[in-house]
């Protein structure tokens, strides 16, 4: 009966010392780590670039090298994101800087690295801004190529911004303020002379020509101007209500020879996106960039042809 205490007494010591935690101190801004045999408990005060506190607090826990649990409070707030919209298409806006609820605010990388969704317009036409937390105060134009501020005035209000007489790629830079503190969002448009309704191309779809993977389109040019167009075109899909930007699964590679549309002149074009996008299923538009030349300039506007997969 003694040898049967001492033996009871031994196995609840080593299950107390294997219970027992050793306090380590982690070199990740002020976590706790509770080790024992059986067990680990890890206290969690780390530090965090992407929390507006610094850190991030919380608790996790393992029992014999298996997690069972625990909850981590990142303190990260989604960042305001605004939408920039025509008639018929919709993009989002880059955040360059923002505030957090808490009143935090946070400077992001240059506008120069952010990646651009594209937004066609053209002269004097509303870009209509939704989803605006705050009140404009002012507008910045920069060219896309040198990303050099253009010294040109925009029109707006809190509701759309009046696109300006000038042609080409530009960010838009709009600053606001958003209880007491500033916000900046950043989109690019292309701007064109017209908006093509005025020029009497007609783009078609090729009949039994549409597959899930290409088509064929055909062009009419009844203008009374020779166009010209290259190998260059995107997709976007017809999604609640708006056109949004399709992003290629594989980067595409155009080459890039001008070719001649002229005028009384029709022509079939053929489009396999496969490669960069898919096989597709859904309502979509292919959008294809035409010009033409008006005196020393050249003149860019956009086609749309939609199709739909079922």
């Amino acid at each position: 009966m003694k040898k049967k205490k001492i033996i009871l007494i031994i196995i609840l010591v080593i299950l107390v010392l294997m219970l027992i935690p050793i306090p380590i101190r982690l070199k990740d801004g002020g976590s706790i780590e509770y080790k024992a045999i059986l067990y680990k408990y890890t206290k969690i005060h780390r530090l965090s670039e992407t929390s507006y506190t610094g850190y991030e607090d919380g608790w996790e826990l393992s029992i014999l090298g298996i997690h069972v649990g625990g909850a981590i409070n990142t303190y990260v707030s989604a960042e305001h994101i605004i939408s920039i919209r025509n008639d018929d298409k919709i993009i989002n806006a880059n955040t360059g800087g923002f505030c957090y609820e808490s009143g935090t605010c946070i400077d992001k990388i240059d506008f120069q690295d952010f990646s651009y969704d594209n937004i066609t317009t053209y002269y004097n036409n509303k870009l209509y801004i939704e989803n605006l937390d705050g009140t404009i105060n002012s507008i910045e134009l920069f060219d896309c190529g040198t990303k050099k501020f253009i010294d040109t005035k925009v029109d707006f209000t809190n509701e759309y911004i009046i696109t300006p007489s000038i042609s080409g790629l530009y960010i838009f830079k709009i600053n606001a303020i958003y209880e007491g503190k500033s916000i900046h969002y950043y989109f690019l448009s292309e701007i064109n002379k017209t908006s093509g309704e005025e020029i009497n191309l007609d783009i078609r779809l090729k009949e039994n020509s549409l597959t899930n993977s290409g088509l064929t389109m055909i062009l009419n040019n009844f203008s009374n101007r020779d166009l010209e167009y290259g190998n260059p075109y995107s997709l976007e899909k017809y999604e609640r209500g708006y056109w949004r930007t399709l992003k290629p699964i594989n980067e595409i590679a155009f080459t890039l020879p001008a070719f001649s549309l002229n005028k009384n002149d029709s022509i079939e074009l053929n489009v396999n996106w496969e490669y960069g996008y898919g096989k597709l299923k859904g309502k979509y538009r292919i959008v294809k960039k035409f010009d033409y030349r008006e005196n020393d300039d050249y003149i860019s506007f956009n086609k749309y042809l939609e199709f739909e997969i079922k």
